[in-house]
């Protein structure tokens, strides 16, 4: 029996030193040599809880992390610099930011009339003050400024000399205005108004923005309350300030600049030339586009400017 026994574990010996795979030690094998077997099986050790992490391991879990040190300081972000708002309802001319505002037309107008003196522009010639409230002259104060704007010649308002062969060019020229906008033409008046002197040529619109049947006219308490702003500034008229009526003393007619041009010839056969242009009554409180003098037609006259937006 003791040779059995020896012979067996001589076997398990020699099956050992060929591989690691051991079978399973047979049934009636004494218990030590199945607790031999049994050990001899080399199953992974675990891991030794107090060993430490793979420093040089970047994707060991185990990896320390360093501390916050509460005593540092907090490092802000780099500041952005603040953006200028931009008011939607402003446009900058010259330096000086004028109110716009979008009416039932559907396009954007200035709710103020030019006030900008362009460099070099002379006063008396190129350039006018605006009229007085209660007399044909001039008023330089600042408030009367800064309320009715200024009166332009034509030259100064188209951006060119108007001449007999450049003036049926100008209809919708940017001139003074500034980019993106130009100096209204007929029909962008009539969108507002809807009636004209001039019925053969453009016929009244009585589904205008501010037309006012009971006028037959265009309204200017109506633009008023819609905030179009619609100023008594009068006009120039060879140097002279104008715009009032001999029985009346207050501006009975003001000038804004149209850019569609009226061509006629006089008696004398002379070619001259009109600008259909905004005018305001002070004693019936119409608004229409009636026919403005330029510098080529007799008794030029200076008005106001008032820019719409471009399309």
């Amino acid at each position: 029996m003791k040779k059995i026994a020896l012979l067996t574990v001589m076997i398990l010996l020699a099956v050992a030193a060929c591989g690691p795979m051991l079978p399973d030690a047979p049934v009636n094998a004494p218990q030590d040599v199945k607790e031999w077997v049994k050990s001899s099986e080399d199953p992974a050790e675990p891991a030794d809880p107090a060993d430490p992490a793979d420093p040089d391991n970047p994707a060991d879990p185990t990896d320390p992390v360093d501390p916050v040190d509460p005593t540092d300081p907090v490092q802000p972000d780099d500041p952005v610099d603040p953006v200028d708002p931009v008011d939607p309802d402003t446009i900058e001319i010259g330096g000086t930011a004028y109110h716009i505002a979008q009416f039932p037309d559907g396009r954007w107008w200035m709710t103020e009339n030019l006030r900008y003196v362009p460099e070099g522009a002379e006063f008396g010639k190129d350039i006018f003050y605006p009229c007085k409230d209660t007399a044909a002259e001039y008023d330089e104060s600042e408030e009367a400024v800064t309320a009715k704007g200024l009166l332009y010649a034509d030259h100064l308002a188209f951006g060119t000399e108007v001449t007999v062969e450049n003036y049926e060019s100008l209809e919708g020229v940017q001139g003074i205005c500034p980019d993106g906008w130009h100096i209204p033409t007929a029909p962008e008046w009539m969108a507002l108004v809807g009636k004209s002197v001039k019925g053969e040529i453009y016929p009244t619109i009585t589904t205008a923005a501010y037309y006012d049947t009971s006028l037959d006219s265009g309204s200017i308490e109506m633009m008023e309350q819609a905030g179009f702003n619609p100023v008594h500034c009068g006009y120039s008229r060879n140097g002279s300030a104008g715009g009032y009526l001999a029985s009346y003393d207050k501006i009975t007619m003001s000038y804004y600049y149209g850019s569609s041009a009226y061509h006629t010839v006089n008696s004398k056969g002379e070619h001259q030339c009109q600008f259909f242009s905004l005018m305001l009554s002070g004693t019936n409180g119409k608004a229409s586009v009636a026919t403005q003098n330029s510098a080529v037609s007799t008794g030029p006259i200076a008005g106001a400017v008032r820019c719409i937006k471009n399309e």
